[in-house]
């Protein structure tokens, strides 16, 4: 019986050994669809795109390159853009991928790499034991994610059901629970490209809109028509819902006393530093921006930006600034900004950037 047990325990151990080998030659985006077809796509051609933005819903919904490209032509600046932001992915998926294009694709037209000051490394728990999430469940991106955790000013039963759940995807990841034919149909579609995913200009922004019959277009999984169909109807129908959110960016951006200290934020800092100075010697340059509409406010965030060098930064948050970001009319719901919003978001993400683009020559 002795000897069984030994067995069973060799056996497991050599299979999980196996899992894990086989789980190191997947990418990080095997189980994002989205990200998939962004990445077929641009290492088509990356050279014919010298400006790169990684973030979020906030980014994937909001940044038209199109618009930008056209306004700042006005100005003799010249930037291609494509838009590599993916619904719910947070800060540090924004800067793993933005390593992870660099490192895979060479693209020596790349002059400018633009990346969201977002939701840190917040879980949202409709992604929990998606493919999705579970996908970019790697040791390298398990340290940062908890290194940020740890160190995050929010309540800790939070921090500890955001860190429970990266822990639990990144086993599902390493060992194949329930995944194992899952990345055998990746291996099938790993070429594949959705064109709705990469918008009608196919620089990857697809802005949120209701069709004809009152639904979301384009929503990606059945999960986010679901979470948007809701939040939609809740934001039309009740002022409150969208005064409350407004109210809680207010508070988190202008009040310092919410703001995070700097020693709860080094961590995090730290990153942006080191990837501006890793790229500046690439002759990258890093912008990093505080978007509008962030989910949970901006108590790390503020306190992060302000610590960056000016020319490494710009601010598309600020309430009294830019007041029309946060009125019902050009909102899909409390976290986004509809079609409309989205280009009025766009022409100003390119006024803010001609102050840290020097024309072309």
């Amino acid at each position: 019986m002795k000897k069984l047990f030994s067995n069973i325990i060799i056996l497991g151990l050599l299979a999980a050994a196996i899992s894990v080998f086989v789980s190191w030659f997947f990418p990080i985006y095997w189980g994002d669809n989205i990200q998939l077809t962004k990445i077929n796509h641009y290492k088509q051609k990356p050279n014919q795109y010298n400006a790169l933005f990684f973030g979020g819903s906030l980014e994937y919904r909001h940044v038209s390159p199109e618009i930008i490209k056209s306004e700042l032509a006005k100005k003799q600046i010249y930037l291609n853009g494509f838009n590599f932001g993916v619904d719910s992915h947070n800060f540090i998926q924004a800067i793993t991928e933005a390593d992870y294009v660099y490192d895979h694709y060479k693209n020596d037209s790349l002059k400018y790499i633009f990346v969201s000051l977002s939701t840190e490394a917040y879980l949202s728990y409709q992604n929990l034991h998606t493919n999705k999430l579970i996908c970019w469940m790697k040791a390298s991106t398990i340290d940062k994610l908890l290194s940020v955790l740890y160190y995050q000013t929010d309540h800790l039963a939070f921090r500890l059901f955001c860190a429970r759940g990266y822990l639990m995807s990144w086993g599902e990841n390493a060992f194949n629970f329930g995944k194992l034919k899952d990345k055998i149909k990746y291996l099938k579609i790993k070429n594949d490209i959705d064109t709705i995913s990469l918008g009608k200009n196919l620089d990857g922004f697809v802005p949120l809109e209701l069709n004809e019959k009152g639904q979301v277009a384009n929503p990606e999984t059945e999960i986010s028509k679901y979470v948007l169909m809701v939040s939609t109807i809740e934001y039309k129908k009740r002022a409150d819902s969208a005064n409350w959110f407004n109210d809680t960016i207010f508070k988190t951006y202008f009040d310092a006393n919410l703001h995070a200290k700097d020693k709860d934020v080094d961590y995090l800092y730290s990153l942006c530093d080191n990837m501006i100075k890793k790229y500046a010697a690439k002759g990258i340059k890093v912008i990093f921006y505080l978007p509008a509409r962030v989910p949970f406010g901006y108590t790390q965030q503020m306190t992060v930006y302000k610590r960056l060098p000016e020319e490494n930064k710009f601010d598309l948050a600020n309430p009294i600034k830019y007041p029309e970001f946060y009125e019902t009319k050009y909102g899909f719901d409390n976290f986004h900004l509809n079609k409309a919003g989205a280009e009025l978001y766009s022409y100003q993400f390119a006024k803010e950037l001609e102050k840290l683009i020097a024309p072309s020559p």
